[in-house]
């Protein structure tokens, strides 16, 4: 196999010094890490999950973001785990 050719899950990359290697596995760990921080995505809902999270959220003081976590914890934690 050549080097530096690609395949969907492996690459390989040649290298001729320590301090080569070093910046390639480097610029790996940096393109490859997941941050420590939040991951978002967007789902969409229904009129009825809508109207159900802009009442708690008047009536609690909760963002839906708060409410949607507070849920899927919820369940996480109880015996309805999908696990």
């Amino acid at each position: 196999m050549e080097a530096g050719a690609d395949r969907e899950y492996l690459k390989f990359i040649s290298y001729r010094s320590i301090q080569e290697l070093k910046v390639t596995v480097s610029d790996f760990i940096k393109e490859n890490d997941i941050s420590a921080k939040d991951l978002r995505f967007n789902f969409a809902i229904n009129r009825r999950i809508h109207n159900y999270l802009r009442s708690t959220s008047a009536k609690t003081g909760e963002t839906k973001a708060e409410i949607i976590r507070r849920l899927i914890e919820r369940e996480i934690d109880g015996s309805n785990s999908l696990h």
